[in-house]
Parts: C-alpha cells; structure tokens; sequence
C-alpha cells in the first residue's frame, strides 16, 4: 500500500485514500487497515488521525458531482 500522510505537529491526515482494495470492506475495515500501515507513528507520535478512504468507483462519483 502507498499512503501519502501529511504531518502538522502532532496531527497525521490522509486525503482521499483510493484504492481498489477496499471493495468490499465496511468504512470501519478500511480505517483499521490504515491503522495497521501507520501503527508505528501511534500513538507517541500522533495525537489524531484524519482519513478518507473510497474504492475507485466512490471516488468516481464524488469528482463527478463537483
């Protein structure tokens, strides 16, 4: 997996996470496997976490919409 993290102090933030692996899992799946890549950062490093995460065809459909 690539993750692109954008660090601010103490706070860690995924921007629009897309990736055909998470068809099929729930929101609550796909975040727990981004903890799982960014676990060693956790939690000494980073205080919060802010994620979205979408299939390609989700990600398709909100680029559409704007």
């Amino acid at each position: 997996y690539e993750i692109r993290l954008s660090l601010v102090g103490s706070e860690m933030c995924i921007r629009d996470r897309v990736s055909p692996d998470f068809e099929g899992m729930s929101l609550i799946e796909r975040h727990q496997l981004i903890y799982k890549l960014v676990d060693e950062y956790m939690p000494h490093e980073i205080h919060a976490l802010t994620m979205k995460t979408h299939t390609p065809e989700e990600y398709k459909k909100i680029t559409e919409r704007n």
